[in-house]
């Protein structure tokens, strides 16, 4: 269950900052987002904030769905589900950015 807290934690955050983050301020990302619990995957772009002082930005070169991300698709977990939805937590890439105060990771 902690995936399924995580996911709505993010999603709360992520439309509130969202809503305090202007166009100069994003950028255009490609998704893979399902827009109903059938679980079809589409292609969708999202509007991300540009990365802060504390934000690495890594480019996803590749990204598994697991089971918790069906489950979370199909609406299979007791707590409200909201869509579009982009599944996937489990990624590789490339460190591209690493802002000001960030000191685990290097570009």
């Amino acid at each position: 269950h902690f995936f399924a807290l995580l996911c709505q934690f993010l999603l709360l955050y992520f439309r509130k900052m969202s809503a305090s983050t202007t166009a100069l301020e994003t950028y255009e990302a490609a998704t893979l987002s399902a827009f109903d619990s059938r679980g079809e995957l589409k292609s969708w772009k999202i509007s991300r904030r540009r990365p802060r002082e504390n934000d690495v930005f890594i480019r996803i070169h590749f990204c598994g769905i697991c089971h918790s991300d069906l489950h979370n698709i199909r609406c299979e977990w007791p707590f409200t589900h909201h869509f579009p939805m982009t599944p996937g937590h489990e990624i590789t890439g490339l460190v591209e950015e690493v802002g000001a105060k960030v000191t685990k990771f290097k570009r």
